[in-house]
């Protein structure tokens, strides 16, 4: 019996669910990935680790959301159940939903105890982690071998991945430390999207509800940016609504409005963006939609007309609200940037000229020393995305309907290609 293992982290309940109940990044994604796996994934059995016996009750409970799925097709195991079945042959296939951290250990314990080989694989995130260097020193320890890989959402995120292993083989080397070859697969597949939620979102809450909720006229253009609150790991929200107000100013006889929204994620974010709003005169006009319900996310992009993505920040590996977008129809606005080159063809989308003007000199003397969230702020203050040529794009997008239209056509059948029942396959 072919059988997949995973363990599920502890202290996030099953699928990444947090315990403020919002999932974003990472954590939405894996939830995402997790339950097309059990649903499209030709796998006879899966095994769920978890690493202590509190986490069982939650685990339960997401198995039983999934559905009309077979009980004893899915196995709830103690981790420290691992080596045994290992060395049963009772496990398949190890996939971690990180490429580090236990990545590694994994590689390890599968070496020590399976008597044959057992693939062990990961998934890269957001590689923007300076720790994430002390766990690739370790894994030049317990290397994992070509029949291991890491999957890759994005070519900028391989390419990070190659070149960080590469520096931490350049320090060993500089200390007389000769590093064994990291020969695993860093196969090239992307995050794929669930659109009959979205689509069904969007049945239940029509786009003159959702539209009613913020006072926004049925005629009215909505641009929509939707990404958590957070200049810290997502992008800086304040140059978007002053590019904003000077499209209003252009355009004083157009109803254009901006809806900004996402998880707050702890930050002050969403009230200094609606001072800026209100110093630039454009309150009115920018609204706020904060820790709205998953399940309204497909409604929020039917509502509107246009999906704007002017991300600035390293964490933006790959970028799957773009995608969802995409999928809804709407004709995208993107930074030229990371993960959005590989999402968002020029022909598809509108892809924003960026650049990196931080000193990385410096930040490379003392940038390991910070906290993360400030490491990243500063990494993100340090890129932007050209004002004058959003506004350019911005002006564009708004005057030409049938430009928009026919975007949105292809923005549509292009997401197809990453619906989970074309993207599970790949993995498999």
């Amino acid at each position: 019996m072919h059988t997949l293992a995973m363990f599920i982290e502890p202290g996030v309940e099953a699928g990444g669910w947090g315990g403020e109940g919002v999932l974003v990044g990472r954590r939405g994604a894996n939830e995402s990935f997790l339950r097309a796996l059990v649903s499209h994934a030709d796998v006879a059995r899966f095994m769920f680790f978890i690493g202590e016996q509190a986490q069982r009750p939650a685990v339960e409970t997401f198995i039983a959301s999934l559905g009309n799925v077979d009980p004893q097709r899915i196995v709830i195991a103690h981790r420290l159940d691992l080596p045994d079945l290992l060395a049963a042959g009772e496990v398949s296939v190890i996939h971690h939903e990180s490429h580090w951290g236990w990545f590694f250990d994994l590689v390890a314990l599968r070496d020590a105890y399976a008597p044959s080989h057992v693939p062990v694989t990961g998934q890269i995130h957001s590689l923007s982690y300076p720790r994430m260097l002390e766990s690739y020193v370790r894994g030049y320890l317990q290397p994992p071998s070509m029949g291991d890989a890491v999957f890759c959402s994005s070519e900028a995120g391989r390419m990070a991945l190659d070149q960080s292993l590469e520096v931490v083989k350049e320090c060993a080397a500089a200390r007389g430390w000769q590093t064994p070859p990291m020969d695993f697969e860093r196969a090239l597949i992307p995050l794929g999207i669930d659109i009959d939620a979205l689509t069904d979102s969007a049945a239940a809450l029509p786009r003159s509800q959702m539209r009613a909720r913020l006072g926004i006229d049925e005629n009215a253009l909505v641009l929509l940016c939707l990404g958590r609150f957070s200049e810290y790991d997502k992008m800086d929200l304040f140059p978007l609504v002053r590019v904003f107000s000077r499209l209003l100013n252009l355009t004083p006889r157009r109803d254009i409005h901006l809806v900004l929204a996402g998880a707050r994620q702890g930050t002050g974010t969403p009230e200094m963006v609606k001072l800026w709003a209100d110093a630039l005169g454009v309150q009115d006009r920018v609204h706020l939609v904060i820790d709205f319900p998953v399940a309204e996310k497909g409604a929020w992009l039917a509502a509107s007309d246009v999906f704007l993505s002017p991300s600035d920040n390293v964490q933006e590996t790959f970028g799957l609200a773009v995608i969802e977008a995409m999928a809804m129809g709407l004709p995208v606005v993107v930074s030229d940037f990371d993960g959005y080159r590989d999402t968002v063809p020029v022909d598809v989308g509108w892809r924003v000229p960026t650049a990196m003007e931080a000193d990385l000199s410096v930040l490379q003397q003392w940038g390991l020393s910070l906290y993360e969230r400030p490491l990243h702020l500063l990494l993100g203050q340090g890129t932007s995305v050209d004002p004058q040529a959003l506004l350019s794009t911005l002006l564009h997008v708004c005057s030409d309907a049938g430009e928009r239209q026919n975007r949105a056509r292809l923005a549509k059948a292009h997401a197809t290609n990453y619906a989970w029942s074309a993207i599970i396959p790949r993995y498999e």
